[in-house]
């Protein structure tokens, strides 16, 4: 299969053509998107406020609270002077107290030059105007040019969760002398919750809630659970599941306990799987996250995205919607609502009214070509037609996609319905049967990249879409 699919690579452009526009027709007719924001660099952090803007960490050190509708900014802060950059360090993540409304408190983290790369976590407060009287709470953690963490969120039990990037030195993330490749729970004040793990234990960081992790880049809670994202290295980004001492196994394992080896020291080290790996054979550079889950009769709401993470990617510029079963521990199914429209993607963020916000990362050093230099955030909302009628015709679903590794056809149909897949070239790769109501995982990491065309048969119908698959 795999030398007949490397020679399909050229021919049937007009096809090609034909089935993207129709495919980024349907996605556009099922959701608006609009420039909320512009003229920004390097968007790191995106919060919804209490006082309903858009509070935004730009790398280079830089606060802003923007006007979500009309997209105006206010600077609040600058300490462009103090933050040193390059590569992924930077001002970072950032969190709002849960009192914000009563205190005003605004809690950063940033890396500065003192000897070398230093990450330290920075309260100010908000007086109205800007942020004033800087109190550092947390310094001194190990920082480097790449692997500095650093997400920030405040958790039920209103204490503040801080994942750390291991700081390029991989036998950081098992040293629990070490602040690095962790996640840290401290008390909004700075001190140490009594009830972490190793309180008291004058020979090991007090500060750590978790540990064993290799570049953690989101962190968010839902109904008590902690989600964080985290970077593999060229393969196994993981989505994990955070829980008190547990060990997540970097740089012994990578992704799942899968092989022998990783198998005993998973067994002996408390390690905890992640909920998801993506993938066995590349990498996404996973990003940000924010939970969807939106009550009442919202103005915005998107139910076919109700209790789901939205997940941002760097390396692929993907928005991924990963829905989760009720009690949040299983991935039921996989969809990219932005597939590398926007370039790099970092940041996301819902609102109490149903709107999804992400921000680009272009101008990191690591931008691609192709894309505008200025950063900005783009609004999501649905499209209230009836072109949803169209959407529920369709006999199957096919997700990721692109695909990175594996690919997930769904029938919808309530009959026995035939897929086929084609090259480019129209000669047919495989074809698959699917029970009414079906899901077919198919593997794809030993498929070479470049589009496929899905033709499926059903109840007489013939609907038709295009795949990228990527490695």
């Amino acid at each position: 299969m795999r030398k007949a699919i490397s020679t399909t690579l050229l021919g049937m452009i007009a096809s090609i053509f034909l089935l993207f526009s129709w495919s980024s027709e349907s996605r556009a007719q099922e959701y608006n998107y609009r420039d909320a924001a512009t003229g920004l660099n390097t968007i790191w952090e995106i919060i919804w406020g209490p006082d309903d803007y858009l509070w935004v960490t730009e790398r280079q050190g830089r606060v802003q609270r923007i006007n979500p509708e009309t997209g105006e900014m206010q600077q609040v802060l600058d300490i462009t002077s103090d933050v040193i950059t390059g590569s992924e360090r930077g001002l970072m993540g950032m969190a709002l107290s849960p009192t914000f409304s009563d205190d005003g408190f605004v809690y950063l983290s940033y890396t500065y030059q003192s000897g070398g790369t230093i990450v330290k976590i920075v309260r100010y407060r908000y007086n109205g105007t800007e942020l004033i009287e800087p109190t550092t709470l947390l310094d001194n953690i190990q920082g480097a040019s790449n692997h500095d963490g650093c997400r920030l969120a405040f958790g039920p039990d209103g204490m503040l969760y801080i994942t750390t990037g291991d700081a390029q030195n991989t036998s950081l993330a098992q040293n629990l002398t070490s602040l690095n490749g962790k996640v840290l729970r401290i008390n909004p004040d700075g001190s140490i919750p009594d009830d972490n793990p190793y309180y008291g234990n004058k020979s090991l960081k007090n500060e750590i809630w978790s540990n064993g992790h290799r570049n953690p880049q989101g962190l968010v809670f839902h109904n008590g659970i902690l989600y964080s994202s985290e970077h593999g290295p060229n393969t196994n980004d993981e989505l994990n599941i955070i829980e008190k001492e547990r060990n997540y196994g970097w740089p012994d394992v990578e992704g799942m306990c899968n092989d022998p080896i990783e198998i005993e020291y998973c067994e002996s080290h408390n390690i905890k799987e992640p909920l998801a790996i993506y993938y066995q054979s590349s990498t996404l550079a996973v990003a940000g996250i924010a939970f969807y889950d939106i009550s009442g009769d919202a103005q915005f709401k998107m139910p076919e995205i109700q209790n789901s993470i939205l997940m941002t990617t760097l390396r692929t510029g993907i928005l991924m919607q990963i829905k989760l079963s009720e009690d949040g521990m299983e991935v039921l199914e996989e969809k990219n609502i932005v597939n590398n429209t926007y370039g790099r993607l970092r940041a996301v963020c819902v609102s109490p009214d149903g709107r999804v916000f992400f921000g680009t990362s272009n101008r990191d050093g690591r931008g691609q070509p192709g894309f505008p230099d200025n950063d900005k955030i783009v609004e999501i909302t649905p499209v209230k037609t009836n072109v949803e009628s169209k959407d529920k015709g369709s006999s199957f679903e096919v997700f990721p996609n692109p695909s990175y590794g594996h690919l997930n056809i769904k029938s919808t149909s309530n009959s026995v319905s035939r897929v086929s897949i084609f090259d480019m070239l129209g000669n047919k790769m495989t074809e698959i049967a699917l029970d009414p109501y079906s899901n077919h995982y198919l593997q794809t990491s030993d498929i070479v990249s470049g589009n496929y065309h899905l033709r499926i048969e059903s109840n007489g119908q013939i609907e038709n879409k295009i795949v990228n698959i990527i490695h």
